[in-house]
């Protein structure tokens, strides 16, 4: 968003218009995604009003990100996910969140009972573990 304010200082008197709603336009995606994130991360309803506020001033828009992706970055990485710099593979969620894969390797463990995985060998607690037939 400091990038579009930037862009709106060189343009034309009347295209600076165009700028300022794209502008505007951003900072609402951004406050959206911003109460959509703090929200699954559980934070207090308050301090979640009080950042979405802030995304609407230049500077502190910047920080404000930064540091609810600090802390979106930490719960994924303790939950055992890869994160990058474009954030985590939909195979890496998909093999941690899916009971049938294996959370190491990806292996189907569709009709596994051992609670091993036999491609390589981590136990998986998800695998419900057959009864011995009587």
């Amino acid at each position: 968003m400091v990038l579009l304010s930037l862009i709106g200082v060189f343009l034309r008197p009347g295209a600076v218009w165009v700028a300022s709603l794209v502008y505007y336009f951003a900072a609402l995606a951004a406050c959206m995604y911003l109460v959509l994130l703090m929200t699954a991360l559980r934070y207090n309803p308050f301090i979640i009003v009080l950042f979405s506020f802030l995304t609407v001033v230049p500077c502190a828009n910047l920080l404000t990100l930064l540091a609810i992706n600090g802390r979106a970055t930490r719960v994924l990485r303790d939950a055992g996910l890869s994160v990058g710099f474009m954030g985590v593979r939909d195979e890496d969620v998909v093999r941690k969140l899916d009971p049938r894969l294996c959370g190491n390797c990806g292996y189907d463990l569709t009709g596994n009972t051992s609670g091993r995985c036999p491609e390589c060998g981590t136990p998986n607690p998800r695998i419900a573990r057959a009864s011995p037939l009587k």
